[in-house]
């Protein structure tokens, strides 16, 4: 998952600490609008910022399963506990504007960091993306994008890309692209095990 791209940067959230774990208010959050058009100022600032040697790119799975299932297994955010080895934890309310909290274990380590980011992005079937914004504490930026590509009605495709944004953009990529790459190629392979897993068990249960 895009994690986080420092250790530090899960303790200068863009809102409630990590450890409170709690949604904004419905009555604080802007109308759709207002939300559309922050989500478009904010993507447009960083824009000129953007280099490609600071984007992090999956390896691409073919899946077994049709893009309907993957998107499922995507969007069921209580349960990825029980299948991502790299974003163990995630809450969100699916809304765009919305923050997703996350709990993401460093690869090949048992360490596990709390990571805040904002959902702007939910195009069923093709594209889930959030992203983290700068603030004045922490400069750092960046937008996760997931991928699928639906190959005929039961085949697809997945990857996931993180690109880095703003003034830290190459400090991240150096210090931390590698982890976040390994990690993001192990969530491909987890995508893809358990959507295949899900759309077998269903084709033999209607068997």
């Amino acid at each position: 998952m895009r994690g986080m791209r420092r250790p530090h940067r899960a303790t200068h959230p863009p809102g409630p600490p990590a450890s409170a774990r709690v949604f904004p208010a419905a009555a604080a959050r802007p109308s759709a609008r207002a939300r559309g058009a922050i989500l478009t100022l904010n993507l447009t600032r960083y824009a000129a910022m953007t280099k490609p040697s600071n984007l992090v790119t999956s390896i691409t799975v073919a899946i077994d399963a049709p893009a309907s299932v993957v998107w499922e297994v995507l969007t069921d955010f209580p349960r990825y506990g029980e299948w991502n080895t790299f974003c163990v934890g995630l809450e969100t309310t699916g809304r765009i504007g919305d923050f997703v909290y996350m709990q993401v274990r460093i690869p090949g380590t048992e360490t596990v960091i709390p990571v805040n980011e904002i959902l702007v992005a939910c195009e069923p079937e093709r594209l889930l993306s959030w992203e983290q914004r700068p603030t004045d504490a922490n400069k750092d930026a960046a937008r996760r994008d997931q991928y699928v590509e639906a190959d005929g009605a039961e085949r697809c495709r997945y990857f996931t890309t993180d690109q880095f944004l703003g003034i830290n953009a190459e400090t991240i990529m150096r210090e931390h692209g590698g982890w976040v790459k390994q990690g993001f190629d192990q969530c491909a392979r987890d995508v893809k095990q358990r959507a295949e897993a899900l759309h077998a068990a269903r084709r033999r249960k209607s068997a």
